[in-house]
């Protein structure tokens, strides 16, 4: 779990044993089983289009929030559905990687908040 969490947080020290024993606990049982029906879920469906191919089908306003340090592509791919699809609001915060809500909550909330109140 460590391997894990030290893969997808920026800032190693927030890795504490609590956090460590919480992430432990989110990964089995109906947590786990939660896990893998999300995954189905980003999977196509009967042949159908990737959900990221279908944004054009939301018809609410979109908020997509990464840490800019996240592994791979992440930022990348970011960018590139803000080409496809000029509607997106897409949030780079800074000094975060995968985990962002955790790694930077406040600046994520306030962001959220702020997008929801508008």
């Amino acid at each position: 779990m460590r391997k894990i969490l030290d893969t997808n947080f920026y800032n190693k020290a927030l890795i504490t044993p609590e956090l460590l024993q919480h992430r432990l606990e989110m990964s089995v049982g109906k947590n786990f089983e939660a896990f893998i029906e999300r995954s189905k879920a980003r999977e196509p469906q009967g042949g159908g289009m990737p959900l990221y191919q279908r944004l054009k089908e939301i018809s609410v306003p979109l908020l997509l929030l990464y840490g800019k340090q996240d592994r791979g592509s992440a930022a990348a791919r970011a960018a590139l559905l803000k080409e496809q699809e000029p509607g997106l609001r897409i949030e780079l915060i800074d000094n975060a990687s995968h985990l962002v809500i955790w790694e930077a909550a406040d600046k994520f909330n306030e962001i959220a908040i702020r997008f929801l109140k508008s």
